[in-house]
C-alpha cells in the first residue's frame, strides 16, 4: 500500500511542477509584456486625404516614428507592462503555494501510509486525484485571466496611440505616419522626417495630465 500511494503522489507532484513551468514560460512576464509592443505596430492606413493627394498630384506628406523607442519611453506602456508582470508574479506565487501544500500532503501521506488500511489508502488516492484536478483548473484560470488582461491592455494602448496619431495627422496634414525599425519594410528614412521625440513627449505629457485629473 505504501508503494501504491507513493507512486500516486509522485505522479501528482510531476503534474504540479509541469503546471508551474507552463505558467511561468507562457505568461506575459517573459514575453507577454513584449507582445504588447509587437502587437501594436503603429501605422495609419490609407485615408481620404491621401487618396485626394494622389489624385491631385501633390506630394504626400509622410513622417515616421521609431516604434521601438516609443514603447521603451512611453510611460503609459511601461506602467501597463509592470502591471502585467506583477499579476504574473502573483499568479506564479499562488500556484507555487498550491504546489507546496501538495508536497506537504505527500510527506504526511508517506508517514501515515504504513499504518493505513486499504480503504484509507483508496480514500487518500481519491483526494489526491481531486487535488490534481483543482491544480489544473487553477492553472487554466490563471492563464485565462492573464490572457484577458493582456488583451484588454492591448486594446487600451492601441486606442490611445492610434487616437493620438489620427489627431496629429489632421493637425499637421500628414498623409502617412509609418513605423520605422530594423527589419521593417522601410529600408531608409531621412532623419528630418523623424517625429519620434515629439510623439514620446506629447504622449507622456497627455498621460501625466490625465493622471492628475
Amino acid at each position: 500500500m505504501n508503494q501504491r500511494i507513493l507512486l500516486t503522489v509522485n505522479a501528482l507532484l510531476v503534474v504540479a511542477v509541469a503546471i508551474l513551468f507552463y505558467l511561468q514560460f507562457s505568461n506575459p512576464r517573459g514575453n507577454g509584456a513584449n507582445k504588447l509592443a509587437e502587437d501594436n505596430e503603429i501605422m495609419l492606413e490609407d485615408t481620404a486625404v491621401a487618396r485626394l493627394a494622389l489624385e491631385s498630384n501633390r506630394p504626400l506628406k509622410i513622417v515616421f516614428i521609431k516604434a521601438d523607442s516609443i514603447y521603451v519611453k512611453y510611460e503609459y506602456y511601461n506602467n501597463l507592462k509592470r502591471g502585467i508582470e506583477a499579476k504574473a508574479k502573483r499568479s506564479e506565487a499562488e500556484l507555487e503555494g498550491e504546489m507546496k501544500r501538495l508536497e506537504k500532503d505527500y510527506q504526511d501521506a508517506q508517514r501515515r501510509a504504513q499504518s493505513m488500511s486499504k480503504e484509507q489508502v483508496a480514500e487518500l488516492e481519491q483526494r489526491f486525484m481531486v487535488r490534481q484536478q483543482q491544480l489544473a483548473q487553477l492553472r487554466d484560470r490563471l492563464s485565462e485571466e492573464l490572457a484577458i488582461e493582456e488583451e484588454k491592455l492591448n486594446r487600451q494602448l492601441r486606442d490611445k496611440v492610434q487616437g493620438y496619431f489620427k489627431r496629429i495627422s489632421k493637425e499637421n496634414k500628414f498623409d502617412y505616419i509609418v513605423s520605422y525599425f530594423p527589419g521593417s519594410n522601410v529600408v531608409w528614412a531621412n532623419d528630418s522626417l523623424d517625429i519620434t521625440n515629439k510623439v514620446i513627449n506629447d504622449l507622456n505629457m497627455e498621460y501625466r495630465a490625465g493622471k492628475k485629473k
